[in-house]
């Protein structure tokens, strides 16, 4: 996926932490952290080692959190069962669009339906074998591109009753407050 807001300039190199890199990074922040926040310049479903990593921080009682865009690829049970059994403290899925054609204007290569289904399948499957963690929310970045969906992303929120927050979370990017309060009076 690539996102359009990002113009791929940052002078990071690019590549994943390894678990044996993360481990001695840990081992030392480990005495004085509360959370650890595993995401940002990049999708955290993309590493290999991201649920041991989670597992690692839940074992030493650190909460971990990540948003992610949950469509990298269709999770199958197995991965279902892992991540919602990892330990994670808390997902966000980042789902900013109710079609495919919006959802891809800002997600790029993004798959609306995988998302979708990756989020109601955490979401059932946790509470299925009745856990309580990770707690799952869909975030919602208003953009020129969605904001016309927005009441129907919260319709469509209120009827999805297996996520943890139905209310979104909803966040203004680069879009009018006009535009915001005209699409609220349809």
């Amino acid at each position: 996926m690539f996102c359009p807001t990002g113009r791929n300039e940052n002078e990071f190199p690019k590549g994943f932490v390894s678990y044996e890199n993360f481990k001695k990074i840990f081992n030392k922040i480990k005495p004085y952290a509360k959370c650890i926040f595993l995401y940002n310049w990049g999708e955290p479903f993309l590493n290999r080692d991201l649920l041991r990593i989670v597992s690692l921080c839940a074992s030493n009682g650190i909460s971990t959190y990540l948003d992610s865009n949950l469509s990298v690829r269709e999770f199958n049970r197995k991965e279902v069962d892992l991540i919602v059994r990892s330990g994670l403290t808390s997902l966000k899925a980042c789902i900013d669009g109710c079609t495919q054609a919006t959802y891809e204007k800002y997600r790029v290569g993004g798959n609306f339906n995988r998302a979708f289904g990756n989020l109601k399948n955490l979401q059932q499957w946790k509470k299925r074998i009745g856990v309580q963690t990770p707690n799952i929310q869909w975030k919602f970045l208003v953009n020129a591109y969605n904001e016309h969906e927005l009441l129907d992303a919260v319709r469509l929120a209120a009827k999805v009753q297996d996520i943890d927050d139905p209310s979104l979370t909803v966040k203004r990017f680069r879009t009018s407050m006009t535009r915001l309060r005209n699409t609220f009076k349809r």
